[in-house]
């Protein structure tokens, strides 16, 4: 339940083909002044074809676009999942042109925590390997922090899934 001291805001970070996610931010100033815990939530969602997904991984814009195939990458909640401080995670790989959704269920993979940390184009943005048919490489670099939003990243994660196993093959960090 919103206080009378919680505001919400709304933005929209990412719209193509369908797809559309934003971001909401809550702030509820009465936790503030009273100095307990944080004031601060962002929740990431998505509407994908019409089917809403209220909670996704990642920062920024939380989705990994590939262009050059007409895909959109996103990693969320997977659907009937434990309700604890951790749920079960299911990556999308979303085919904009033939408008299908195949979903990979992760379990407790970290795959999403870095999905947007860095902007398109960057040198550590995340990025996706064809290695053949249905097998696909994604790897991501931590984010920023408001505390060092210029330094270098300290861990490259790398994910290894088969599209048509619909299944995670590996995941390593380095």
């Amino acid at each position: 339940m919103l206080s009378e001291c919680t505001t919400t805001s709304n933005r929209i970070v990412y719209r193509d083909g369908g797809v559309v996610v934003k971001h909401t931010e809550l702030t509820d100033y009465g936790v503030k002044w009273s100095g307990h815990g944080s004031y601060r939530l962002l929740i990431n969602s998505a509407v994908v074809f019409g089917k809403e997904y209220p909670v996704l991984a990642g920062e920024g814009t939380c989705v990994l676009p590939v262009p050059d195939h007409k895909l959109l990458l996103f990693v969320c909640a997977a659907e009937g999942s434990n309700s604890g401080s951790r749920p079960d995670r299911e990556l999308h790989v979303v085919n904009l042109q033939d408008r299908s959704d195949t979903v990979i269920p992760l379990g407790q993979s970290k795959m999403g925590d870095d999905l947007g940390a860095h902007p398109p184009g960057s040198k550590y943005a995340a990025k996706v390997e064809f290695e053949n048919e249905g097998r696909l490489r994604i790897s991501t670099y931590d984010g920023q922090t408001a505390i060092k939003p210029n330094y270098e990243p300290t861990r490259k994660s790398q994910f290894t899934v088969s599209t048509s196993q619909k299944k995670l093959l590996s995941e390593s960090a380095q």
